[in-house]
């Protein structure tokens, strides 16, 4: 199938060489030839001014002038500086050749080589190296005229000159007949802004439109950002209403794109209409005297052009909102000048320069006891304070504020009158009209520095009385432990000696926890290494075996609560006896192994080892009967822990426990972390 017909001039002298030519074009598969012929130059050159072909070939010499000076003639008429012309000539003189393509040809042929293959491929190139430069160019003009817009656009604030100036430029580079700029109100009806219109035709600007097709149909189609193309309205498939509702505005064809508003769009065409990017209106281009077949690079150049009047109008909103911003400001100066001095704290502006007060609040005169706000201007803010802040408290202040913007501290103040207060001081680095400004802020704090120094002293009262506490549950512990002492010295029997050295060891045992808490400044809690060391020097004591027996203590620093130190001394002492008594037979070395360590999700774990004898086989450690066992058990489940025990080297029990409440929820963790173990 042919593509579309082509115009061909054929200006030649020799009608053999134009039957030649006539017969090769009219073989050809690809295109429609319309061919025209000429034997003279100065007929073709009224003919071109007329209807410019598609292709010239041209003979080199005429009778009236040389195919160069036709070259001449043509770019002028046409101002261009490429022709669609194949010169032909008789020679093959490249020098010629070179001339032509100078002149503006495209290519050259010589008569004598002529076939049909070169003729048709010679042609089909220029026509196509012509359609590819005519593109290039009219991509360029788009360029220069939404380049215009864009221009006009920066150095205007003024939306209607915007609009009347771009309708008036694209109509004369569409060389349409009318363009218009609609404009929806909130109803989708609409008014034209702006218009461009041939003479001849009929004008529609500032023209309201109700219920009209063009509100109707095209809002339609535009509030769902859809352009609208057509070629000619008798063909495009409408009804005849809407072709009588569009023969009003005397149209054939028209092209229609939305202006969008541009807050959310990213490139030319690629628009959505919603919320936050509403449809401002359309950019309608008319054709009223023919139908017309619009071109892709046509609806792309005006997809753009509605990005750019997208633009314009936003400026111009946002021109307009900045008016009613500045005026909102303005309100909301004097409101804040109402809050500023309507505050319940006093509120300084200080320069930070010179770091004398600018300006303050009615607060202010009222907290420093002056008889005017001018008493408190222009002065050092040091002058209100008690005792004024040394050079090295000015720099820390100084370096405060330039790294973090903010500096507060308590400071005690004297008012005007004399009368001392305390105030919680508060400066904020801050920029007033490009100046360096403190905006300082003086809380009065009093009455909450005398509640905070009677907590102070009810703290300091109740710490007194615990620690006293403490010491007389300590001296009552030893008073027991020296009775158990004198209780055993009427006793013969060597097992009840051993118990009652046991009963001992165990008050004695807490008798440490509380002596450590009278002793320490924490109340709270209790080095457990330092108790550990007391406790077990004790047992070896006890029991004569510090010579023989290497302890191993390693606590890692922690601390614990009372509740939880009281059980652990107790579990301690009772399997330290254990291994003391039973691991090491007379004169066998070893050593024992106290280790507590912090383990995930807070969870403790007390190990205590001996490298002795170990427990016998046939012993049921969890069952037995023995009381120090049944101790370490039950002080166990009373830290909600877990006990296991390992005689593979020795004898080693873990013990682990959650550091922290005694909840059934954390006793289950403590017993799934040991389980780990």
């Amino acid at each position: 199938m042919k593509e579309s017909q082509r115009t061909i001039f054929i200006i030649d002298d020799s009608p053999e060489d134009r039957m030649v030519y006539r017969r090769f074009l009219e073989r050809n598969t690809q295109y429609d030839y319309e061919i025209v012929e000429f034997e003279e130059a100065h007929e073709a050159l009224q003919c071109c001014q007329q209807t410019m072909p598609d292709l010239i070939l041209l003979d080199f010499f005429l009778p009236d002038a040389s195919g160069l000076e036709f070259l001449e003639e043509l770019k002028v008429q046409t101002g261009k500086n490429y022709l669609p012309v194949v010169m032909m000539s008789g020679q093959g003189d490249e020098t010629v050749a070179v001339q032509a393509m100078k002149n503006g040809a495209l290519d050259y042929l010589v008569k004598g080589r002529l076939s049909l293959e070169a003729l048709n491929r010679a042609c089909h190139t220029v026509m196509e190296r012509v359609r590819l430069m005519q593109q290039l160019e009219q991509q360029q003009e788009q360029q220069r005229l939404i380049g215009a817009i864009a221009l006009r656009i920066r150095k205007s604030l003024s939306l209607d000159t915007v609009l009347n100036t771009a309708v008036d430029e694209i109509r004369s580079f569409l060389k349409s007949d009318r363009i218009l700029v609609y404009h929806f109100h909130p109803d989708m009806s609409g008014t034209i802004v702006a218009e461009s219109v041939l003479p001849g035709w009929k004008s529609f600007l500032n023209v309201q439109l109700q219920d009209t097709f063009l509100c109707d149909h095209t809002g339609r189609e535009h509030s769902q950002c859809r352009r609208c193309v057509v070629d000619n309205i008798y063909k495009a498939g409408l009804s005849q209403c809407e072709i009588q509702q569009l023969e009003k505005f005397q149209l054939v064809a028209h092209l229609i794109v939305p202006i969008v508003s541009c807050s959310g769009q990213s490139e030319p065409g690629d628009v959505s209409c919603d919320i936050e990017n509403p449809l401002w209106g359309l950019l309608i281009v008319h054709q009223c005297s023919t139908p017309r077949q619009w071109q892709k690079s046509e609806i792309d150049l005006l997809d753009q052009l509605s990005v750019q009047l997208a633009i314009a109008i936003q400026q111009a909103e946002l021109y307009q909102n900045l008016q009613t911003l500045n005026a909102r400001l303005e309100a909301k100066v004097h409101e804040r000048e109402a809050i500023f001095n309507e505050s319940a704290d006093a509120i300084f502006l200080v320069d930070a320069d010179s770091l004398l007060t600018i300006d303050c609040n009615r607060r202010a005169v009222e907290l420093f006891e002056a008889s005017s706000k001018e008493e408190l201007l222009d002065i050092n803010g040091q002058i209100l304070h008690r005792h004024q802040l040394t050079n090295q408290e000015l720099e820390e202040l100084t370096d405060e504020i330039n790294t973090h913007g903010f500096w507060s501290r308590e400071i005690e103040y004297q008012s005007r009158k004399g009368n001392c207060f305390w105030g919680n001081l508060a400066v904020k680095q801050i920029s007033v009209a490009s100046r360096a400004m403190q905006l300082v802020r003086v809380t009065d704090i009093s009455e909450r520095k005398k509640t905070m120094e009677q907590i102070r002293r009810s703290l300091e009262e109740k710490e007194t009385l615990l620690k006293e506490i403490h010491h007389r549950v300590k001296n009552n512990l030893q008073i027991i432990s020296s009775l158990l002492r004198m209780q055993s010295r009427r006793s013969l029997n060597e097992a009840t000696l051993i118990l009652f050295q046991e009963s001992q060891n165990r008050v004695q045992s807490m008798a440490l926890i509380h002596e450590q808490l009278y002793q320490s400044p924490d109340l709270s809690q209790i080095d457990f290494s330092e108790y550990i060391c007391s406790l077990t020097d004790n047992l070896f004591r006890c029991y004569g075996v510090s010579r023989v027996i290497t302890l191993n203590i390693k606590t890692n620093g922690l601390k614990l609560t009372l509740d939880t130190a009281i059980p652990c001394g107790l579990i301690i002492n009772e399997l330290v006896s254990n291994s003391l008594k039973y691991a090491f037979p007379t004169g066998y070395k070893g050593e024992i192994n106290i280790f507590l360590e912090s383990t995930v999700n807070n969870t403790v774990t007390l190990t205590v080892s001996d490298s002795g004898i170990g427990i016998p086989e046939t012993l049921d450690w969890q069952n037995s009967n023995s009381l120090g066992l049944r101790i370490v058990r039950n002080l166990t489940k009373q830290l909600h822990g877990n006990i296991y025990l390992d005689c593979s080297n020795g004898t080693t029990f873990h013990i682990s426990f959650f550091l922290g409440d005694r909840s059934p929820e954390t006793a289950l963790t403590s017993k799934l972390n040991a389980e780990k173990i």
